[in-house]
């Protein structure tokens, strides 16, 4: 009879420990998507040249001027000037994404994932993986580590800009 209770009580203490650990991973996880998301920065993508107040700007030329207010931590006054440019190029995978990520810092992730699952839908576009990059992490913080995985998977296989922390989290998210 004591080992039988033994045995119980060693099986329950097991699970308990087995079952924090994998709390404490996948908690792991949905902090790094917290910290990913935060510290999002679009230097990345900084490709556009300074060109002169009163000439007409191009698209490009304007998403390089209000990254500079997202940059400067004016996000919801470039929120708004991507929309306005969003106007003129409906469609902007560019845009889109930009705007999926600072409505995820802003703590929306229902309108972030309107904006990402636009951009997303443009599999040739170079900003494709960079979406599915913050869906995963919608997704983390979802607690829905199978579709995070599914959306992680193609950023590592194709060597994304964003690969060696979607390898991080994939490690994670067991």
């Amino acid at each position: 009879m004591q080992k039988v209770s033994i045995l119980i009580v060693l099986t329950i203490g097991v699970l308990i420990g087995l079952s924090s650990f994998g709390y404490w991973n996948s908690t792991q996880a949905s902090d790094l998507a917290y910290q990913y998301i935060q510290n999002a920065n679009f230097d990345l993508y900084a490709h556009r040249a300074i060109v002169a107040p009163d000439v007409q700007l191009s698209i490009d030329e304007q998403i390089g001027r209000v990254d500079e207010h997202f940059n400067d931590g004016q996000k919801l006054e470039a929120l708004a000037l991507y929309q306005d440019i969003l106007k003129q190029d409906p469609g902007n995978t560019e845009i889109l994404l930009r705007m999926g990520v600072i409505h995820l810092q802003q703590e929306q992730p229902s309108e972030a994932q309107d904006y990402l699952l636009q951009a997303a839908e443009n599999k040739i576009s170079v900003f494709y993986l960079d979406a599915q990059w913050y869906l995963a992490l919608i997704a983390i913080q979802n607690e829905a580590s199978a579709k995070a995985k599914q959306l992680l998977q193609p950023i590592v296989d194709q060597r994304g800009n964003h690969y060696k922390d979607a390898e991080l989290l994939l490690t994670k998210l067991h």
